[in-house]
């Protein structure tokens, strides 16, 4: 695969893998992986989470809860619980998220 990238911008090989990984996934695949990798390098400003929970609709919501269980054999909301506090929590809680 020939990836256009302007200004002669490398990019790394694993990040190749990822872009070629998310155009390929379906939706709530995606956004289960995005999810995972969000709550394992979790920042104050990482907006993936909230991104996820606020644009879309509640089935597609529990479909990627279902998806990441699949594929991770672990609770998104375990998962996001486990990693986030305070503020974040108290928003995520109310959005289904957790």
């Amino acid at each position: 695969m020939n990836l256009v990238v302007p200004n002669k911008i490398r990019l790394s090989a694993l990040l190749k893998q990822i872009v070629v990984l998310l155009w390929t996934l379906d939706p709530t695949d995606r956004d289960a992986f995005l999810a995972n990798e969000a709550t394992r390098k979790w920042k104050a400003t990482n907006q993936v989470l909230l991104e996820i929970a606020c644009t879309r609709t509640s089935n597609e919501l529990l479909s990627a809860r279902q998806a990441y269980h699949a594929r991770f054999k672990r609770s998104l909301e375990e998962d996001v619980a486990y990693h986030t506090t305070g503020d974040f929590r108290k928003v995520y809680h109310p959005l289904r998220l957790l």
